[in-house]
């Protein structure tokens, strides 16, 4: 299959662009434009835009780091419809998993809701596996499938020294 599309970096002049995409796919649920903003302002390293030749926006996804970098979250991703099943949603998480490994981060975390079949078989495909489920996580009733991908051996934890030992 032909690719219609490239992935590359968020920039800032890109969040009212994101933020009309995210309210065409998520409608009332989406972030607001000052969130996008100030995400791209602080993380625009790690945010990942999808456009086609036009250099028409078609699919983003959000990823953040805790502090030092441990840890990757992705955040938010969204593909417009007519480029679902495109691998367009792979190219972007693939995006964000390079960017982690790249900083040394030792895993990547998405929350999914549990009814969302296409990304929980993308995030499968991509290695990530299901690590908890948890109930309530937005609200009553809106539950969630954690899912992580270990990009870094976690070390172990060196066994402690008493008081007495030299």
């Amino acid at each position: 299959m032909e690719t219609t599309w490239q992935v590359g970096r968020a920039f800032p002049d890109d969040a009212p662009k994101v933020a009309n995409l995210a309210v065409n796919v998520w409608g009332q649920y989406a972030f607001p434009i000052n969130f996008y903003r100030q995400a791209i302002d602080i993380f625009g390293e790690s945010i990942f835009l999808a456009r086609n030749n036009d250099g028409e926006l078609i699919g983003y996804v959000v990823s953040l780091c805790e502090r030092g970098g441990v840890e990757g979250w992705i955040m938010s991703i969204v593909v417009a419809s007519d480029f679902r099943g495109r691998g367009v949603g792979s190219a972007l998480v693939q995006s964000a998993i390079e960017f982690y490994l790249s900083i040394g981060s030792r895993g990547l975390t998405a929350l999914i809701e549990p009814d969302n079949n296409a990304s929980l078989t993308m995030f499968r495909r991509l290695g990530f596996q299901e690590s908890e489920r948890i109930d309530d996580y937005y609200g009553f009733g809106e539950h969630v499938v954690k899912y992580r991908l270990l990009l870094k051996s976690e070390p172990l934890l060196e066994k402690p020294r008493d008081a007495f030992t030299l």
